[in-house]
């Protein structure tokens, strides 16, 4: 018997919310990897920390007792958005699926953690999306009028 493997509609809804806590908090930018507006909730996620990728303006997050990330949930994503996002984020970054809090409950999400391996090229210098809308959002290809 032959098995033929149809390509996944890009329909699908993916189950998990995503987490993001650095450019794809960013209205454009989020357009531009996945193609339409996408509502963002404030969550945070426990027991981490975010700190400046070195020699970038882009932040990375690795597991830390006691820390706190604060950033937002992506709802509703096809598995076509999902791998939209693997891509943007790259081979720096693993997708894992973690708890974050909202205001209302606490649930299961996934995010990009710095794959172990490359955890060192996280700096301490703390990463502050006000800042980085004010001077590096422009390299993304983000300008206001």
């Amino acid at each position: 018997m032959v098995r033929i493997h149809a390509p996944e509609p890009t329909f699908r809804i993916f189950m998990h919310p995503v987490f993001v806590y650095g450019t794809l908090m960013v209205e454009e930018i989020a357009l531009a990897v996945l193609r339409r507006s996408v509502a963002l909730t404030p969550a945070r996620l426990d027991d981490h920390f975010r700190g400046m990728i070195d020699g970038q303006v882009y932040p990375g997050i690795a597991p830390q007792e006691g820390s706190s990330v604060e950033g937002a949930l992506m709802l509703g994503l096809s598995l076509h958005e999902l791998r939209a996002l693997d891509e943007y984020e790259g081979d720096l970054y693993e997708r894992r699926p973690v708890r974050v809090r909202t205001d209302e409950q606490t649930m299961l999400a996934v995010t990009y953690v710095v794959c172990p391996q490359k955890q060192d090229r996280i700096t301490r210098v703390p990463w502050d999306l006000s800042t980085f809308k004010r001077d590096h959002a422009r390299c993304f290809g983000v300008t206001w009028d």
